[in-house]
Parts: C-alpha cells; sequence; structure tokens
C-alpha cells in the first residue's frame, strides 16, 4: 500500500490510486471525528470492524439488486471500489425522529415515524449545509432530476434491506447517510454503511452503537464497535 498514491483521506479512510483507472483502494483507520468536526481522536480495532461490516453490507445489499461501488475486500482493512464520480449531496433517510428533524417538521414527541423520512442536503458532510427539499439541487445543478429519483430511490430501498438486517441483531437503525456517484452512466451507492454513518441503538439496553457516543462522551467507544462487530460477524 505504500507504493500506492494517497488521492484523499475521507473522515477514517484513506484513499489510494488502483492499478486500475477506474477503481480505488480504500483503507479504514482507527481515526474518529465528532460529528463538527472539532474533536478527533483513535479507536483500537475501528478500522477492521468498519471494513468487515461494510464488506458484509455490501455483499447483502448487492444479493437484492443495489448497485454498490463495492468490489471486493482485500484485508482486514482495505477494499478495492469502483471509482465513482461523487455527486455532492448526502442522502439521510430516518427510521426515527431526531429532535431537529421534529422541530423542522413539527411532529409531536413520539419518535418513531410511520413512514421512513428521506432527505437531501447539500454537500458531501450534512452539517451545516442547506437542506434541499423537493429535487430543488437540480436548480443548483448538482445533480439531474433522473439521478435524484434514482438516490431517493434506492436510498428507501437500502433502508427497507438493512432496517430488518439490523433487526434481527438486536440493533435499531435510527437512520442511515449515504452518498452516491456515478459508475459507466449509472448511480450506484458509493459510501459504507457502518457504525460511522447510521445513528444504531441497542435494541434491549438503549444503548446508542454508533460514533454519536464520541460527541457525547458516552462510555467506551471502542466497546460499540466490538459489540457490532459481533452482532453482525461474530467476536473479532
Amino acid at each position: 500500500m505504500s507504493e500506492k498514491k494517497v488521492l484523499f483521506e475521507d473522515g477514517s479512510k484513506m484513499v489510494y490510486e488502483a492499478d486500475s483507472d477506474d477503481q480505488l483502494i480504500q483503507s479504514f483507520t482507527d481515526n474518529i471525528v465528532s460529528s463538527d468536526g472539532k474533536k478527533s481522536g483513535k479507536v483500537r480495532g475501528k478500522g477492521q470492524t468498519n471494513n468487515a461490516v461494510a464488506v458484509q453490507i455490501f455483499e447483502y445489499l448487492e444479493s437484492y439488486n443495489v448497485a454498490t461501488h463495492f468490489v471486493s475486500k482485500l484485508s482486514d482493512r482495505e477494499m478495492q471500489v469502483k471509482h465513482t464520480a461523487l455527486y455532492p449531496i448526502t442522502v439521510q433517510v430516518h427510521n426515527m425522529a431526531t429532535p431537529a428533524l421534529k422541530k423542522r417538521y413539527g411532529k409531536d414527541k413520539n419518535n418513531d415515524l410511520p413512514l421512513p423520512i428521506i432527505e437531501f442536503f447539500q454537500g458531501k458532510d450534512r452539517l451545516n449545509d442547506p437542506v434541499n427539499h423537493d429535487f430543488n439541487e437540480k436548480a443548483l445543478e448538482l445533480a439531474g432530476i433522473d439521478e435524484l429519483k434514482a438516490m431517493s430511490r434506492d436510498g428507501l430501498k437500502i433502508n427497507a434491506l438493512i432496517k430488518p438486517f439490523f433487526e434481527r441483531r438486536n440493533i435499531i437503525l435510527a437512520d442511515v447517510k449515504m452518498h452516491f456517484g456515478k459508475y459507466r452512466g449509472h448511480v450506484v451507492l458509493s459510501s459504507e454503511i457502518t457504525p460511522d454513518s447510521c445513528r444504531l441503538t441497542d435494541a434491549k439496553t438503549g444503548k446508542a452503537l454508533s460514533s454519536e457516543r464520541f460527541d457525547k462522551n458516552v462510555g467506551d467507544i471502542s466497546e460499540l464497535y466490538r459489540t457490532v462487530h459481533e452482532r453482525i460477524l461474530g467476536e473479532m
């Protein structure tokens, strides 16, 4: 890996060039960054967990004909992916209401949503970026209407597939953030589904099992990654 050129660092992973121009190599690190970007640290084993969980979910989604950028697992921290042209849009699907969501939609105190809510945010990082409703991204020339419809369709399908996937492992999926890209003319999922991109909760204890615990300085952060890993793939 050291001989490969680093193209960019995306949060907790490094992205390298691959032998093929239309593919990339991603290496997951133990780095963790708070949602506001003001705090960072390291969590032992986090890279292995995120890589393993992402591979498992990519393979699960593709078994249901969801197009993704995943190609193959290379090692305990690395995977090979297609080199997609990323859309500068974050797609977030909510199964449970957050305080911010309740405020935006005037929802009552109940956290459960009768149907998932999908939102689009300008930029790769949804924080501090304007919310764009009704496909207003087209006016901003971030994506075409057909591409936005594909993101909406696939985002809701992915949520519908992974929600029961987590439930079978006694994990509640409150929401999931996704990014999409174009590969050979098709819109494909171009981000990983891990405890860093989801809001997860233990179905029995109600304890958070995602990186929001780092934001709030709650408990042993490495424990949440071990728990998710064990629930999905067995002990590390």
